[in-house]
């Protein structure tokens, strides 16, 4: 059932500017007029793709990207709940919300954990409640994006102070290799001159010798 203000013209609110960045939002009803209608409704404010069975939507879903998806739950061979839940396993990043009249609600919330349901919106819907539903989800993500961007950033500034202290480590025991084997070669080259001081010392002693008993 659609609420019945929804088939009336679009209120003039509705033409205000929507923010940029339009959400991608699959709209999945087995009844022809609500997705047509859904998507006149939205069009200003979503970029939306329709679906009338389960089976059509995971199909869209292999070739194009969704920011949210919003199924009816009555829906013949597979349930709004059933979708939602391999929507879940194999998209799980595309928010999931429920469409349910009163008399579905307790099924759908005793299975809103195996869908991992973001919403559930009760029917018949409403256009303000939609949009603002579907604004929350975009926030909440924007915001599990900067949360899982800040912790990239974290995590390759933990990397570069491993690495940068890694190098520094290296640097101190090459610098201290490298004292060390100065130290040596000065001690090699201090006993070699010892060696030669010594041997010119022989030989100017030889000299002087044999120039002394030239010289008698």
């Amino acid at each position: 059932m659609i609420d019945s203000t929804l088939q009336q013209t679009i209120p003039d609110d509705l033409s205000a500017q929507p923010v940029e960045g339009k959400p991608r939002v699959l709209y999945v009803d087995d009844e022809v007029e609500n997705l047509r209608v859904f998507k006149y409704m939205f069009r200003e404010w979503f970029k939306v793709d329709i679906a009338s069975s389960g089976i059509e939507a995971l199909d869209l879903m292999e070739t194009k990207v969704f920011d949210v998806i919003i199924s009816d739950q009555r829906m013949p061979n597979m349930t709004g709940v059933d979708l939602l839940e391999l929507v879940a396993k194999r998209f799980p990043n595309i928010t999931r919300m429920i469409l349910t009249g009163y008399s579905d609600i307790s099924s759908v919330i005793a299975a809103v954990n195996r869908g991992r349901i973001y919403f559930y919106i009760e029917k018949p819907w409403k256009e303000e409640e939609i949009r603002l539903v579907v604004a929350n989800a975009m926030e909440a993500l924007q915001l599990k994006l900067d949360l899982e961007a800040r912790d990239r950033k974290l995590a390759i500034a933990e990397k570069l102070a491993e690495n940068n202290l890694r190098l520094e480590t290296m640097v101190q025991k090459r610098t201290a290799d490298l004292q060390r084997s100065e130290e040596e070669l000065k001690h090699h080259r201090d006993h070699l001159q010892e060696l030669v001081d010594a041997q010119t010392k022989n030989i100017k002693a030889i000299v002087d010798n044999a120039a002394d008993g030239i010289i008698t």
